[in-house]
């Protein structure tokens, strides 16, 4: 995993977000910008989105 971090974060059009509760990491996310063939413009498609297992209906607080 780590390899392929490093090489996802070369990628200006690739983002990571994490959710952490404290200290601990409980998910994250991994987007892509992409170019829309059906509009003018860009769109943002999430390629990964992970939660600890137990915390999937928890309330996040986006900060």
């Amino acid at each position: 995993m780590n390899d392929r971090l490093i090489n996802i974060q070369k990628h200006e059009d690739h983002k990571t977000y994490v959710a952490s509760v404290g200290t601990h990491v409980v998910g994250f996310a991994g987007v892509r910008k992409n170019y829309s063939y059906e509009q003018s413009g860009i769109y943002v498609r999430i390629l990964a989105l992970i939660v600890k297992s137990g915390l999937e209906k928890m309330e996040l607080v986006v900060s």
